[in-house]
């Protein structure tokens, strides 16, 4: 082969493992796109349905407190003094534990004095406890506090286990605070359906107060839990996609969802944020990269093993191919014009021949093809197939490549008969001869003969079996006159028989032979 044939076939070699790895990349990235955005999808449905869980919650646990300060005025406690009196009593115990029920979520319902000393208590009764130490005691005191205060989360002092309380002021016609209602909220609880429904276990769930306070997460490490809830969090990011200035939430949410990316730009973390309406909360939740780019990692892992060993395959079969094609073309040089129509003889069963470039002479053919044009060279078939206008058309073309048609002429031996063959051809260059066609001519005569005839037996098959449906209903009916007949024959026979009452007889004969008749037998 050529040097310059060589470098060409070398720069299409590797220019098809380029392209094959630049495939497996484009394959890699894709995946790893859609898995980052199917997980971006994952983190914003799972922070809308924290978010959402949360607002009900804490709605439960708002409707008890503003029951209670209902309750409060219910009872008449218009004073300091009368709501500590009137609170503590037995039948206000009762009351508050049958109202938060078996809520899994609601875990205590307490009222508190000015003095922060626990009045009524849903536990137990009576109750004598001192939160004085606790932050909705402050906000007792506190006007510029909103009507309803979430405390942070704190270990009940009681059962030991993790609270937050939803706290509301009890007033008097006037307007003065003389106490509160708290309603506690089991973290476990909160806990637990973060841990059911979170997208991963890698990822985390959370609820912060507004002022980055750490309510509940869903984080496995019981002692890092516990010790990060009640913390406040100065650089929290699900923060700054919820604030524009990074210091207050705005009204509005203008952003729940983003990515941190690392030093190779992939993004090692998804944040996703969502408001809590109605409460100076929101929720967050965190993804780690571990999670989303595990899959494409062992992707790419795959297929870069996968791009080796076809890399390999093709440097090896293109430079098999490359000896193969040198070796054919010295077999062709050294090979005489006798011995490649020996080869033609030899390696095609159908009708080969190789002909001029434009068509109008054959080079060589083989026995079957000069069989077919019933002479020594087989120069007489080539006028015929030339009058075909495809073949023609094929032969006065020369930017076409191939040729497969079907060629019908009459049999010049048998008049009336026609032949099929099926023609193909191709342009090649053969060292031996320069540009030239070779033709396979395939007899599909006896085929096609073969089919007409199966066609033809079909036919006759059902001609017959619709003749012997026509006959057997022309002689059903036929059937039927010839038995009425002879009952009529046989009916008018025994009548004459008996001379005493022929008269009676023959009517009633005539008329049992009408009736017969007339009567329909199929």
């Amino acid at each position: 082969m050529p040097a310059r044939e060589q470098r060409t076939h070398r720069r299409q070699t590797w220019l098809l493992v380029a392209s094959l790895w630049c495939v497996l990349c484009v394959v890699v990235v894709a995946y790893a796109v859609s898995e980052v955005s199917q997980w971006e999808r994952r983190a914003e449905v799972s922070v809308k349905v924290a978010a959402t869980f949360t607002r009900v919650v804490f709605d439960e646990a708002n409707d008890i407190a503003r029951w209670m300060t209902g309750l409060a005025r219910g009872e008449g406690a218009d004073s300091e003094e009368a709501f500590r009196r009137l609170m503590s009593r037995r039948h206000v115990h009762l009351a508050l534990a049958d109202r938060i029920g078996y809520s899994p979520e609601i875990d205590v319902a307490s009222f508190i004095d000015v003095r922060g000393q626990l009045t009524s208590f849903s536990r137990f009764w009576p109750a004598v406890v001192d939160l004085s130490d606790r932050d909705y005691v402050t906000f007792l005191h506190d006007a510029t506090v909103a009507e309803v205060f979430i405390s942070a989360p704190v270990q009940n002092k009681v059962t030991s286990a993790w609270n937050v309380f939803v706290a509301r002021r009890v007033q008097d016609a006037e307007g003065g605070v003389i106490g509160l209602a708290i309603v506690g909220l089991r973290l476990s609880a909160i806990y637990q359906f973060f841990r059911e429904t979170s997208a991963a276990n890698a990822s985390v769930v959370s609820i912060f107060r507004n002022d980055k306070v750490l309510l509940v997460n869903n984080t496995v490490d019981a002692k890092s839990r516990e010790a990060s809830w009640g913390r406040r969090f100065e650089e929290i990011f699900a923060f700054k996609l919820l604030s524009p200035d990074g210091h207050a939430l705005p009204a509005q949410l203008t952003g729940n969802i983003a990515r941190l990316t690392g030093r190779l730009q992939f993004p090692y973390r998804i944040v996703a944020a969502a408001r809590v309406e109605r409460y100076p909360l929101f929720a967050a939740t965190v993804i780690d990269g571990s999670v989303f780019s595990e899959k494409p990692i062992k992707l790419a892992l795959v297929l870069a093993v996968v791009g080796f060993l076809l890399s390999v395959s093709i440097v090896l079969g293109a430079r098999s191919r490359d000896q193969l094609v040198e070796a054919k073309v010295r077999e062709l040089l050294n090979t005489s014009n006798e011995s490649l129509q020996r080869s033609l003889t030899e390696l095609s069963e159908d009708k080969s021949a190789v002909l001029s470039a434009d068509g109008t002479s054959i080079i060589f053919a083989n026995r079957a093809f000069q069989a077919m044009a019933d002479d020594k060279n087989g120069s007489e078939a080539l006028p015929k197939l030339a009058a075909n206008s495809t073949v023609k058309a094929f032969f006065s073309d020369p930017s076409r490549a191939s040729l497969d048609t079907v060629f019908v002429f009459e049999n010049m031996k048998v008049p009336g008969h026609f032949c099929f063959f099926h023609v193909t051809a191709r342009r090649v260059r053969l060292e031996a001869v320069g540009d030239c066609i070779v033709m396979q001519v395939r007899d599909e005569t006896l085929q096609r003969e073969q089919q007409s005839i199966a066609v033809q037996s079909t036919k006759m098959i059902a001609l017959g079996q619709m003749a012997a449906g026509i006959a057997h209903e022309i002689n059903q009916p036929l059937n039927v006159i010839r038995m009425a007949s002879e009952n009529a024959l046989h009916l008018l026979g025994h009548a004459r028989s008996s001379p005493g009452a022929r008269s009676i007889a023959w009517n009633s004969s005539l008329r049992e032979c009408a009736i017969t008749c007339a009567r329909p037998t199929w």
